[in-house]
């Protein structure tokens, strides 16, 4: 897996150029820096990230090098695993501060039975499903699952939201 995206570019040509503040988000000016500066390699080159993105990154000594492509690809061949080891069951995937991760809908999961949970914060999800809407991809196969990490118990949410974890 992990071969181009076809879901982030719709994304992230939809957002903000400066970006969105998302209600309830703390510390969060070196993901807006990283952000910004990503929104204009994507204006500039039409590809999410280009090896100046990471030049640059490297220069900056901020460890963020290439951890998203690779975590992307790290990720996806992950899921595509778990979906073997499964061998035609159906399964859960739940990702933890999903945040505008794409997989969900990528990967055409549900088709595959895998039931997708994202966890995150509301304004967060909020904030994601108008994009999505915006840029016509359905979300319905995908399930929302609102929680403040500091003062939730995010497995308890999953529950409540019918995730079955027999």
């Amino acid at each position: 897996a992990g071969g181009p995206d076809s879901v982030a570019p719709k994304l992230l040509d939809k957002l903000s150029f400066l970006g969105h503040t998302v209600p309830g988000s703390r510390g969060v000016a070196l993901s807006v820096c990283v952000a910004l500066l990503s929104r204009i390699n994507f204006r500039l080159t039409n590809q999410i990230f280009k090896d100046q993105i990471a030049y640059l990154l490297t220069l900056l000594n901020t460890g963020l090098l290439v951890p998203n492509q690779v975590r992307t690809c790290w990720l996806d061949d992950c899921v595509e695993a778990f979906i073997r080891t499964i061998d035609g069951g159906e399964g859960n995937l739940v990702i933890l501060g999903a945040g505008f991760d794409a997989r969900g809908y990528r990967l055409r999961l549900k088709e595959r039975r895998i039931n997708t949970f994202e966890v995150d914060a509301t304004g967060t999800q909020h904030e994601k499903k108008r994009v999505l809407e915006e840029v016509g991809i359905d979300a319905r196969n995908v399930t929302f699952v609102s929680c403040d990490f500091e003062t939730q118990d995010w497995e308890a949410r999953l529950e409540r939201e019918g995730m079955d974890t027999s």
